[in-house]
């Protein structure tokens, strides 16, 4: 019964692409982590700012952990969440000094980090996002940083409704690929 219910869940995922994440302005921070605290730490860990403009980020899962599912439907999992992790996003001058959450991820709401940390070109990151009716995400990243492009370990923690926490292993990694279209223009 808890396999049906993260099936559904993981189905509606792509219908949240359209969905507005706060999380950037000052009054939306946790544990200290403001839009002025992240272009901080960006700062003095030797990436004043990432490039403004479309950026393509590519999930890669490389573990999740779901007992008892059939091999086959659990590839068919990892594709659909490869598949929803993958996303572009184009970042303002203004969002490139301080990235908001949502550049990391795709088709949440109210993320809100709890750590923001560059040191010598290394970033480590914990974000939480609400993800509408289907649930929440918890992330924590770590790996290069530079303005064009970052490379990330990813151990995500998915909570599903009826289902609870199903524990992901990724790499995400994104790339600047120039301007933004005026399909693709910041929020």
């Amino acid at each position: 019964m808890r396999m049906k219910y993260f099936v559904a869940a993981i189905a509606f995922l792509p219908l949240l692409s359209g969905c507005k994440v706060a999380g950037s302005d000052d009054e939306d921070s946790v544990a200290g982590e403001s839009a002025a605290e992240v272009a901080a730490a960006m700062s003095k860990g030797r990436v004043a700012s990432l490039k403004p403009g479309l950026w393509e980020s590519k999930l890669t899962v490389k573990e999740i952990a779901v007992p008892g599912v059939a091999s086959g439907r659990k590839e068919k999992m990892v594709a659909r969440v490869e598949k929803n992790g993958t996303h572009e996003r184009c970042l303002s001058a203004k969002e490139a000094k301080a990235p908001p959450a949502d550049l990391f991820v795709k088709n949440a709401q109210e993320c809100r980090y709890s750590h923001f940390e560059v040191v010598s070109g290394k970033a480590t990151i914990a974000l939480s996002c609400r993800m509408a009716s289907v649930g929440a995400i918890d992330m924590d990243l770590s790996g290069p940083i530079t303005p064009d492009a970052y490379i990330f370990d990813a151990d995500i923690a998915l909570r599903l409704p009826m289902i609870g926490t199903v524990p992901i292993k990724a790499s995400l990694t994104s790339s600047h690929k120039g301007e933004c279209s005026d399909a693709s223009s910041p929020n």
